[in-house]
C-alpha cells in the first residue's frame, strides 16, 4: 500500500467532498470505485450516506494485491474481484 503525505490526505478530503456533492446533486444510489481501493471515493460515499463497491482486476501481485483487497473489504460495502 502506498504510503500517504499530508497533501496526498488535502487532496483525498477535497476529492471527496467534491464527489460527495456530485453523487447528491445528480442523485447516485451507489459510488463505484473502479480497480482498486480509493479513500477518496470510500470518503465520499460515507459523506453522501451512499454504499461503495470497490471493483479489483488485475491486483494478483503479493503482498500489495492481497492487502489492497484486505483493506478494501473492510471498509467497503462490497468488492468485486476478477
Amino acid at each position: 500500500l502506498k504510503a500517504y503525505s499530508g497533501a496526498d490526505r488535502v487532496h483525498d478530503w477535497w476529492l471527496a467532498r467534491r464527489l460527495a456533492a456530485i453523487a447528491r446533486r445528480v442523485g447516485a444510489h451507489v459510488v463505484h470505485a473502479n480497480n482498486g481501493w480509493s479513500d477518496s471515493a470510500l470518503m465520499a460515499a460515507r459523506s453522501a450516506g451512499l454504499a461503495c463497491v470497490v471493483h479489483f482486476r488485475g491486483f494478483e501481485a503479493p503482498p500489495s494485491g492481497a492487502q489492497a483487497r484486505a483493506v478494501a473489504a473492510r471498509r467497503a460495502d462490497r468488492t468485486v474481484a476478477c
